[in-house]
């Protein structure tokens, strides 16, 4: 705004104000004197009605303490004699008296004798059943204690108005005992309230309290009476203004309310009055403004205009030598001499400041690590290029506009961060983890620099970021890496005398079963020996999957059936209250054992039943197809950047406390109860998908857990044809078994003979290198473990291929870290075979090998 438009209106606001100020308290002062006499008027008026009211009700009194002490009275309420009834209960009396009814009652509240009038006639008629029942609301009306005694007041009967007294009925003395009740009643009807308004002079209205008809609203009266009291005046309206007051009945609860109306000729002679005043104020005010407005704009104002009119041109001149003309030397002119020294100074740090500031922006955009400054919400203010590239954007001003939470640091505590700072001043080499914008944590080590204000107080944050997310993240892939492979040690170890003790039970079971009836009692509970057995020989596969120690058949597989294979099976095990969506691609290949991919399904979807078993929910597997790179492959071991499937496994449960997030890939981890789970399901997931040089990522909140693993894909052509049941092959050829185990050469003995097979079974790999050596061309096949005293399963290979080059030979192990089917095969083993061994899986090895010698 110009110094001339805020001169103008400074002027102009102080007069106005002065003009407003003036005219208000003139309004206040004139309008309410005049509205406050209005006011008084009215409340007098309301009080006169009050006053007609009592005296009515006196009025009445004195008629009943006329009637009720009378000797002829007391015995007509004795004997009811029509006489009475006759000479003084005629028309006549309640027109003069102007009463509505006479009810005689004798000392049991028992109305003896009642007459109703009506006074006139085109008034609606009287209700005496709701008079006497009104009546009967008020047994004090019925109760005399004394000769003299009276109660009067208001009844409202259904809505209709009564004044009403009531005088015990005594003698002409006022001697006791009282013989009954005396009751008088008046209406309130409308020429009833035209005689009171004529009397008061006023323009008068009663309503009934719980229906009021009036010109205000009714909440506001009641509530402005029951503040005040009685009587309350109110201004309706410019024109027109209300007094009102409260009629209480015989209970003293305000019954009905009385309403005056009346022009307000008073206030309006007043306003008009101050209306006058009010113009000749403002025309006044307006001279004396344009007066003095004129006085400063020739004497200052337009030398003002002038000199900024010509400091603007110098500003947006580039000739930096221009300067202000000088005229005189008053105020004014020591301002241009001013401003021309200015202007001198400015140019020369103008100079240097440029200068300063492309070395420090070519400093700042060039450096590789991520300079900042930001303010204490998290908001950042400045930046480099290096710094958005770390959080995911291409540019500065990106980062500027992005949600502020993403760059304060959730470790350490950003509160202990701010305290520190406070402390120390500055924070070196910390280690922060900060949320990239794609979601993902990424980790940096920086240097924090605490800038205060002049009372000491934190004001912003400076400092500088290295992007350290790809070795925390190798740290961990290797540390996760190091504790599989040293389980995978102790799991090995422990895999081959377990296989070799359920070597032991499956084959002992299985020639049990091939000696009795299919119907014995004991065949179905040997079946179930062979189940759990089963079982156990599946936890020790689980154990080296995850030590990445079991062999796989890796080929290019069709991923999508095999995930709704494993879906399909899963939807059996889960509850009905868990819904299951899948959504797939169809054309997803990778190169993978399809038994891994469905362990990878099943573990996973299991673990998601769990998460929901309580209440339910919606289990979401997506198989998609997507494209990684080295943003991501970077933070996982042997993970190279290309075309990726990705299967997504999402639960609606309560998902995964933070405290443990990385603890749930470890082996035996398990936060179920001792008999719901083995720990093992996550762990053999994890050394699947690491074995296929894969990933797998988890993110969890308060709504719900989702799994993503990702798998490379495979351009190799897929095996469409589906393997036929074969019945189990049998042979007639001599077979050598040889293992150190008496019970292990016992099983495998009893197998090959029931195939129909020749044995000799050794313990002692020496005895029967010597027996193989003496009756060479008598065997046909010789299946030898691996793990042996004195000579190994691969020494004893080498020396019997040494002897006959030809010599079939199988290999039989509890695990398969001991020597791998490669490995096996380039000394000459001709088939490889996990313990513990079936009837069926032998049948096929001995058969398969044998055949293949024939050829």
């Amino acid at each position: 705004m110009r110094i001339r438009t805020k001169t103008l209106a400074i002027v102009g606001t102080m007069v106005m104000t002065l003009v407003t100020v003036l005219t208000a308290a003139s309004y206040l002062l004139v309008t309410g004197r005049f509205a406050r006499l209005e006011i008084d008027e009215v409340e007098t008026q309301v009080l006169r009605v009050h006053n007609e009211l009592n005296d009515t009700i006196a009025t009445l009194e004195a008629i009943a303490a006329d009637w009720a002490p009378w000797d002829n009275t007391c015995r007509f309420i004795q004997d009811l004699n029509e006489s009475y009834v006759e000479e003084n209960l005629v028309d006549a009396t309640f027109t003069n008296l102007r009463l509505n009814f006479m009810l005689f009652f004798n000392n049991n509240a028992e109305l003896a004798y009642s007459r109703f009038f009506e006074l006139n006639p085109d008034l609606p008629p009287l209700d005496p059943e709701a008079i006497l029942a009104e009546i009967g609301r008020y047994p004090a009306l019925l109760r005399h204690t004394a000769a003299k005694s009276r109660v009067s007041g208001v009844l409202v009967a259904r809505g209709f108005p009564f004044l009403v007294t009531a005088h015990p009925i005594v003698t002409s003395k006022f001697e006791l005992p009282i013989r009954g009740t005396l009751l008088l009643g008046r209406a309130l009807d409308s020429e009833e309230i035209k005689r009171i308004a004529a009397v008061t002079k006023s323009n008068l209205a009663i309503h009934r309290i719980a229906h009021p008809q009036l010109k205000v609203p009714a909440a506001t009266v009641l509530s402005a009476l029951s503040e005040t009291g009685k009587i309350r005046a109110e201004p309706i309206s410019a024109q027109l203004i209300g007094g009102y007051g409260t009629i209480s009945d015989l209970n003293g609860d305000p019954a009905l309310i009385i309403e005056i109306t009346r022009d307000r000729n008073v206030y309006q002679y007043g306003l008009a009055t101050w209306r006058q005043n009010a113009v000749t104020m403002f025309a006044s005010s307006l001279f004396f403004f344009l007066l003095i407005v004129l006085l400063l704009d020739r004497s200052i104002l337009n030398r003002l205009r002038d000199m900024a009119l010509r400091v603007n041109a110098l500003a947006s001149s580039v000739d930096a030598s221009g300067r202000l003309e000088i005229r005189n030397f008053d105020e004014i002119g020591q301002l241009a001499q001013s401003i021309n020294t200015m202007l001198e100074s400015l140019h020369r740090y103008h100079s240097m400041q440029i200068a300063s500031e492309k070395r420090y922006r070519q400093f700042f955009e060039e450096d590789i690590t991520g300079d900042f400054l930001m303010s204490l919400d998290g908001r950042i203010i400045e930046c480099n290029q290096a710094f958005a590239r770390i959080f995911g954007y291409a540019s500065a001003e990106e980062v500027k506009s992005a949600d502020k939470e993403r760059f304060y640091p959730s470790k350490p505590n950003g509160k202990q961060l701010l305290r520190g700072l406070l402390r120390e001043g500055r924070t070196e080499g910390i280690e922060l983890e900060l949320t990239h914008r794609s979601g993902r944590p990424i980790y940096c080590i920086g240097n924090l620099v605490g800038h205060l204000d002049d009372s000491g107080a934190l004001k912003e944050i400076g400092g500088y970021l290295f992007d350290d997310t790809k070795r925390v993240l190798l740290e961990k892939d290797l540390r996760q890496a190091q504790k599989m492979e040293s389980i995978g040690t102790l799991a090995g170890g422990i895999a081959h005398d377990f296989n070799n003790i359920l070597s032991g039970i499956m084959g002992y079971t299985e020639i049990a079963l091939s000696e009795i009836p299919a119907a014995a009692p004991a065949a179905g509970r040997l079946q179930r020996v062979i189940k759990a057995a089963h079982r156990a020989k599946e936890l020790v596969h689980q154990i080296l999957t995850f030590s990445r120690q079991d062999e796989s058949n890796s080929r290019p597989l069709q991923l999508v059936p095999v995930v709704e294979e494993a879906v399909k099976l899963m939807r059996a095990g889960l509850p009905s209250t868990i819904a299951i969506r899948v959504r797939a691609q169809a054309q997803v290949t990778i190169m993978a054992d399809p038994v891994q991919i469905h362990q990878v399904i099943m573990n996973l979807c299991t673990n998601a039943g769990q998460a929901m078993k309580k209440k339910g929910g919606i289990l979401t597997v997506i198989v998609e197809e997507t494209t990684l790179d080295e943003s991501f492959t970077d933070r996982y071991i042997g993970v190279a950047p290309g075309h990726f499937a990705r299967i997504s496994v999402a639960d609606t449960g309560e998902g995964i406390a933070p405290e443990i997030m990385d603890r749930i890939f470890d082996p035996f981890f398990t936060t179920k109860g001792k008999t719901e789970g083995t720990g093992l399901g996550l762990s053999v997931v994890h050394g699947i998908v690491t074995r296929l040089n894969g990933a797998i990522t988890v993110t969890s909140s308060a709504g719900g857990s989702r799994f993503d693993v990702y798998l490379p894909c495979s351009g190799q052509p897929c095996e469409t044809k589906t393997p036929e049941s074969q019945p189990i092959p049998r042979g007639k050829e001599s077979i050598v078994l040889i293992d150190d185990e008496d019970f292990q050469v016992e099983i495998g003995t009893q197998m090959l003979m029931m195939l129909g097979y020749r044995v000799v079974g050794f313990t002692d790999s020496i005895k029967a290198l010597e027996y193989i050596s003496a009756h060479a061309d008598q065997v046909d096949l010789v299946i030898t473990d691996m793990t042996m005293p004195k000579l190994t399963g691969i020494d004893l290979t080498r020396r019997l291929l040494d002897q006959k080059p030809l010599l079939p030979i199988i290999l039989c192990t509890g695990y398969s870290e001991a020597v791998s089917a490669e490995t096996a095969s380039s000394t000459g083993v001709r088939g490889f075979i996990m313990k513990p061994i079936v009837v069926k899986d032998l049948a096929g090895k001995v058969r398969e090998v044998l055949d293949a010698g024939t050829r």
